[in-house]
């Protein structure tokens, strides 16, 4: 594992036993409450496992210390697919409805906003998640390209070359970046 992996991975390798472990503290919110040892939240009505902080930050009591390590969308399924490997929960990229959801459920209560503050996530870029963006449209047989392309049917579906969806936390808003930007990262895994 680099240098790189093995920073990042310290906290959420740590926070692997506690993984589907009793919770420590009441529920920050509709159904999230914080592992005994603070690095990951357990959803209570969904099987999953969020990491407490984003990629490269480390959780303390009060809030995620350190700086949000900023990675492409490459790099930040790349890190997943490694912690994964080393032995730690299945962690992968959030979906957008993952990601939404999270940050109603944060939004929903004081304790969940508290909660939501303390992530102390870059209030200028969003997080990466797993979803592609998928364009859909109505198809011009007379256009060039449709026909070019072969496409006679009244609507087409493809994928945008590269472009994934991001969640801003704090608002809840998705919307379309480049693969190439650089952003902080939260994993989710499926409970155990």
């Amino acid at each position: 594992m680099s240098g790189l992996a093995g920073a990042l991975a310290a906290g959420l390798l740590m926070g692997a036993a506690s993984v589907g472990a009793a919770p420590a503290s009441a529920p920050p919110g509709p159904s999230l409450v914080v592992s005994a040892d603070g690095r990951t939240l357990q959803d209570t009505v969904r099987p999953l496992v969020w990491s407490r902080c984003p990629l490269g930050m480390r959780p303390h009591p009060a809030r995620c210390a350190g700086d949000a390590t900023l990675l492409n969308f490459a790099q930040a399924q790349a890190q997943a697919r490694q912690l994964a490997a080393a032995g730690a929960p299945a962690w992968r990229l959030p979906t957008v409805t993952e990601l939404r959801r999270l940050t109603n459920q944060l939004r929903g209560s004081r304790e969940g906003r508290e909660l939501l503050a303390s992530l102390a996530l870059p209030t200028d870029r969003p997080c990466w998640s797993g979803s592609r963006v998928i364009h859909t449209g109505a198809v011009n047989p007379y256009a060039y390209d449709s026909v070019e392309l072969g496409v006679t049917g009244r609507h087409r579906e493809g994928l945008l070359a590269g472009q994934v969806w991001t969640v801003n936390l704090l608002t809840s808003e998705a919307q379309e970046r480049s693969r190439e930007a650089t952003l902080p990262v939260l994993l989710v895994a499926p409970a155990r």
